[in-house]
């Protein structure tokens, strides 16, 4: 499954639009809807996870979205 071009975080999608998080599959509609207690228990961004261990550190590098060649 191609991974779309967008600025790099754990946040992907698809070229049919799904979206979800690249840790845990979770779909970031019910993400957006439910909060990021959408995200599984061991995932890095379920709240028990970000009390423990902090925020993860996002990736830095940024990616151009007008270079998908998925993007219709």
């Amino acid at each position: 499954m191609p991974e779309s071009k967008m600025r790099a975080t754990l946040h992907q999608g698809h070229f049919c639009h799904f979206e979800f998080c690249w840790k845990c599959l979770a779909s970031y509609n019910r993400i957006r809807a439910d909060g990021n207690t959408a995200h599984t228990n061991d995932c890095p961004w379920h709240p028990n996870q970000l009390e423990v261990n902090g925020a993860p550190e996002p990736n830095e590098e940024i990616i151009d979205e007008d270079d998908d060649p998925y993007d219709i």
